[in-house]
């Protein structure tokens, strides 16, 4: 569970062990997915997978696909904006987003809106057990909050990407979940 969901839990953790949870503020971060009627990136520019940067305010990657090459349809990522950004575009309501993303993915990829069929946007700071992306440490909050949380308290131990230095990635997540293993088998072995 991540921390900006714990802290909306009622807990009989201490004041301090509260604290050190509310202290982890989470990134705004959203996507849109995008299903094209055909793989028209494939077919008129011979490109396999990668990703687009832009700086086309509020879409900053457009990823393709990188495996089923050839087949009729693909859906590709749209947009992928955090910060301000990822705020904004989550005000729009889902259509509004939709044409938002078509709107820019026109100007590198011309047509692109011809070959649109459907379309699945998250802003993770909207999602009820989500609310952000990943943990956004600064370094007040990392040498405050982060030992206390990693320490965790009583029979609590907490893991996640929230508690790595690889906020924001699963491979963050796994790391924290070795780590409290490892400390859960210490305290078992004392």
């Amino acid at each position: 569970m991540p921390l900006s969901v714990l802290r909306m839990i009622d807990t009989d953790f201490s004041d301090g062990m509260k604290a050190a949870i509310k202290a982890v503020p989470y990134a705004p971060v959203g996507k849109i997915g995008l299903q094209m009627k055909r793989r028209f990136w494939e077919e008129e520019d011979h490109i396999y997978g990668g990703h687009v940067l832009t700086d086309l305010k509020g879409i900053n990657t457009i990823s393709l696909p990188s495996s089923g090459w050839q087949q009729q349809k693909g859906v590709l990522l749209g947009y992928y904006n955090y910060s301000l950004d990822a705020i904004e575009v989550s005000a729009l309501t889902p259509q509004e987003r939709v044409e938002f993303a078509l709107d820019a993915g026109e100007k590198i990829f011309p047509g692109y809106r011809s070959h649109y069929e459907s379309a699945f946007s998250v802003a993770w700071h909207r999602v009820k057990y989500s609310l952000g992306g990943w943990a956004e440490w600064n370094e007040a909050s990392r040498q405050d909050a982060y030992p206390k949380l990693l320490e965790g308290e009583g029979r609590v131990l907490l893991a996640g990407e929230h508690l790595s230095y690889l906020t924001g990635w699963q491979a963050g997540a796994i790391e924290s979940s070795w780590q409290q293993v490892e400390r859960l088998h210490r305290r078992a072995s004392a």
